[in-house]
């Protein structure tokens, strides 16, 4: 088991461009599940903005077709009743 402790990653990179390879120098962090998730939604909040807008547009402009389609079936009725009661 020690050997594999002690192991080091196989790369097909050659050894020259192993060692050119920056450290990272960045702190690892930890956190638990509900710090994560935590994070998680505090990002998606923007997104579910936008998408509560967008379904508001949506809604307004079903809205919209909708009174332009009765619009246009009264517009045929009236035009149709023109033609045949003159």
């Amino acid at each position: 088991m020690s050997e594999i402790a002690l192991a080091n990653i196989n790369s097909f990179a050659s050894q020259e461009m192993q060692d050119n390879v920056p450290q990272a120098e960045e702190a690892v962090f930890i956190l638990t599940s509900s710090q994560l998730k935590d994070i998680i939604r505090e990002a998606a909040k923007p997104l579910l903005k936008r998408i509560e807008s967008l379904e508001d547009v949506i809604a307004r402009q079903d809205a919209k077709i909708t009174a332009l389609e009765t619009t246009q079936e009264h517009d045929v009725w009236i035009h149709l009743l023109d033609r045949l009661l003159p």
